[in-house]
């Protein structure tokens, strides 16, 4: 993910951007210390979350999720959304590892 690695930012608020990189650092934490078991439940849950919306919205874009995640930059609506992806990330994991859930980081 091209994002979380050398992305710049392009007019997103910082705090939604530094939010974002906050909890993907602390996702790279929990997914080197879980093990495929807790892996292996956290992906069943976040799979059970994508068939929720489909089943309530329809499809999610899937192209338009490729494009954020192979953009060189963000905007932001998308700092906003990745920051929420990385807490949800965090928070499953967390609750699959029998972590006291994370406090809100901003």
């Amino acid at each position: 993910m091209r994002v979380g690695c050398a992305a710049t930012i392009a007019g997103a608020a910082l705090s939604d951007w530094e939010t974002f990189k906050q909890y993907n650092s602390l996702a790279d934490q929990l997914l080197a210390a879980a093990t495929h078991d807790q892996l292996a439940e956290c992906a069943r849950i976040l799979a059970l979350n994508v068939a929720h919306y489909k089943a309530r919205f329809g499809e999610a874009p899937t192209d338009d999720i490729t494009e954020t995640l192979r953009a060189d930059s963000v905007d932001e609506g998308t700092a906003a959304m990745l920051a929420s992806g990385m807490e949800n990330l965090c928070g499953v994991l967390g609750t699959v590892m029998g972590l006291d859930a994370p406090s809100k980081l901003n």
